[in-house]
């Protein structure tokens, strides 16, 4: 219809008008009849030819039905098939500016009643979209925002559909005006679609001055999270990795960008808030900040981080990690009513005698903690050089368990020796932390009480360099001084579940201080782990073109939840085939966990593994397949025997830590039965 078309009522030979004013402008002049058929069209989101009609037959009754043709392949269109026709969003736009006259008042009222009429059945989400359109033709701004609030209020409480109602918004904002997307609940609606669809965190949060209220709540539950390091600094916030940073971690929507809200006091009364990325390796400058802010995620968690001011000194450490440790010694991690050996045993999963004796090892060294540590930094006598018969009210090891130091792997009944004692440092310090982590992800948090002789800015920096995420500000409460003649000596209230990130905190100059002395003794002897038993131990197949490198992950975290894995580097029996070894293997295990992949369809030795595993007459409850980019159609096609089982999965949110934690539950819960 424009330079090159051969429609009688269109033949033109002026150049094609480059915005939509000319454009407007242009057929204004030509087909005045035209824009007011337009102009009464432009109240609709979507305009069919039953609306077209009913729309020229009672309100522009003179105009002859070719009109309508005109108008549908006219240069004023945006998108139009058989069934339906969109206007060009900027000439849209200006009609509608011109239906809010007072001139075409009567004709917009009449237009909008014939509009709401024809789309009656229609969807909820059309005529919402027509009456967002409607309230910006009457200005009135309230209305607008009611009507994007609709749709983020059946966001909240029906999750599911958001995946209908995404798509629907991502074709709604060429259609509705332009201004209504700036309304604050557009904004947020706007910034979940993006979240939905992409991760991409749109332009209007990242250079807003806060995060929209509630979005954290509309955010999918799909987003894939990762950590953070940050630290405040002189001139605002340094952001890094977990690895390579100095500063607090947490954990954050992992947008692109990752973003943060962050909130501060300003040099007046009211505080200053600022939306910031928080991408590693990067400096983010706050003007007028000063010893503490407020960090806000996406998700809607919030953080306060202060400033550290001074670094921890070893005495410090050892008074405050002793303080955990008598905690621990004296069994207050765990719940009143949970006071006998057998309920103590459940919550930790330590059926076997040998894991016990470890654990009461490691609780009764908890009573000299810091002793051993002062005397080996001092160059005094080995305390630890002869058998230590632990001071202790309860009844003594058993005669065969010999000394409590000989749970450490290498450690005789003659004592530890000062080369070995960085090593059995390490090693105990993790038992103690892997123990009482244990009891908080089995018990869930609850508040201790521990008695530290430091000041409260020495407690809060500890805090800070553990991180927000790991003990909140209102976990900590200093209550009342714990004896009459040491008024230096507080007793606080801890959140548990802080505890563990606190103990990472608090060994890390301990363990430093004692490696640094250890420069020129002798290594200490590696810690070989003792092979597999049989029935004991969780079997893990994979194909390594594609899965090594996870199975390999999995076998760690397993590892470290006290749950053998093997066998591995097996010598294979003079006249025993590789097959015969693996079907040795898959039987013998207490578990098998299939870690499925593409390549591991098409494996030999996976397909053994398989076969070996269903053969077993356990194999309901003892075969663990996960699937790993991959569905489970096609591994059904490939292996039907597997159809009943409950199949895990590993991705970015099911990671092999969660995985390892369902595995090593079922594990050691067989222990109890």
């Amino acid at each position: 219809m424009w330079p090159g078309t051969t429609c009688p009522r269109w033949v033109v030979a002026e150049p094609e008008p480059t915005g939509d004013a000319e454009l407007l402008a242009t057929v204004t002049a030509r087909r005045p009849e035209l824009i007011d058929l337009a102009r009464l069209a432009s109240v609709a989101a979507i305009v069919e030819p039953a609306l077209l009609r009913r729309l020229r037959q009672q309100l522009l009754p003179g105009l002859d039905a070719g009109i309508e043709a005109d108008l549908w392949f006219s240069p004023l269109t945006h998108v139009a098939s058989a069934a339906a026709w969109t206007m060009r969003t900027g000439v849209a736009t200006l009609l509608r500016a011109q239906l809010g006259l007072p001139t075409y008042r009567s004709a917009a009222h009449a237009a909008r009643a014939i509009v709401a009429e024809t789309h009656a059945g229609h969807s909820d989400m059309l005529r919402l979209e027509d009456t967002i359109i409607w309230e910006s033709v009457l200005g009135h701004d309230q209305g607008v925002e009611q009507a994007f609030h609709r749709v983020l209020a059946t966001l909240d409480t029906s999750p599911q559909l958001a995946p209908e109602l995404i798509r629907w918004f991502g074709q709604a904002q060429r259609r509705v005006p332009p201004a209504t997307l700036t309304s604050r609940p557009a904004s947020r609606l706007s910034a979940i679609a993006a979240l939905h669809v992409d991760r991409i965190v749109p332009d209007s949060i990242l250079d807003a001055d806060r995060l929209p209220d509630g979005l954290g709540a509309a955010a999918p539950t799909t987003l894939p999270i990762t950590r953070v390091s940050v630290e405040l600094v002189e001139s605002g916030l340094r952001f890094d990795t977990p690895e390579t940073g100095d500063g607090a971690l947490i954990t954050l929507p992992q947008t692109r960008p990752l973003v943060l809200e962050v909130r501060w006091p300003g040099t007046s009364s009211e505080p200053r808030t600022r939306v910031v990325r928080a991408e590693p390796a990067t400096e983010v400058s706050l003007p007028d900040v000063r010893d503490e802010v407020v960090l806000r995620t996406l998700a809607g968690t919030r953080y306060r981080l202060a400033r550290i001011t001074a670094p921890l000194s070893l005495d410090q450490a050892l008074e405050m990690l002793q303080s955990f440790a008598l905690t621990f010694h004296m069994r207050r991690f765990f719940n009143p009513e949970i006071s006998d050996e057998p309920a103590q045993r459940q919550v930790l999963g330590l059926s076997d005698e040998q894991d016990w004796h470890r654990y009461e090892h490691v609780r009764r060294m908890a009573e000299y903690f810091t002793e051993p540590v002062r005397y080996f930094l001092e160059g005094r006598e080995n305390p630890l050089s002869r058998p230590v018969e632990p001071e202790t009210t309860e009844s003594p090891a058993s005669a065969d368990e010999g000394s409590i130091l000989s749970s450490f792997p290498g450690i005789e009944d003659t004592g530890l020796d000062w080369p070995t004692f960085h090593a059995y440092l390490t090693w105990l310090i993790d038992r103690l932390r892997g123990y009482i982590a244990t009891i908080v992800d089995r018990l869930g948090p609850r508040m201790i009480q521990v008695g530290f002789a430091v000041t409260d800015d020495v407690w809060r920096a500890a805090w800070a360099r553990v991180g927000p995420d790991a003990l909140p500000e209102a976990s900590l409460k200093r209550l009342i001084s714990l004896e009459k003649d040491a008024p230096e000596r507080f007793t606080y209230d801890v959140e548990r579940a802080a505890v563990p990130g606190l103990i990472d905190v608090l060994a890390a100059p301990i363990l430093d201080a004692v490696a640094a002395a250890e420069v020129e003794r002798p290594p200490p002897p590696a810690l070989v782990e003792e092979p597999p038993v049989p029935g004991r131990y969780v079997f893990i197949g994979f194909a390594r073109q594609d899965a090594q490198e996870a199975a390999l992950s999995l076998r760690d975290e397993l590892l470290a939840r006290k749950v053998s894995v093997g066998p591995e580097n097996q010598p294979i029996e003079p006249g025993q085939s590789l097959r015969r070894a693996i079907e040795a293997a898959v039987k013998s295990s207490r578990m098998v966990v299939l870690l499925v992949t593409p390549n591991f369809l098409q494996s030999e030795w996976t397909r053994i593994e398989v076969a070996a595993a269903i053969k077993r007459p356990d194999s309901a409850r003892a075969i663990f397949p996960i699937l790993y980019h991959i569905g489970v159609e096609e591994v059904l096609g490939t292996f039907p025997a597997l159809a009943g089982r409950q199949f895990l999965v590993l991705d970015e949110r099911s990671t092999p830590a969660h995985l390892a934690d369902l595995i090593a539950e079922t594990f050691h819960a067989w222990d109890a039965q």
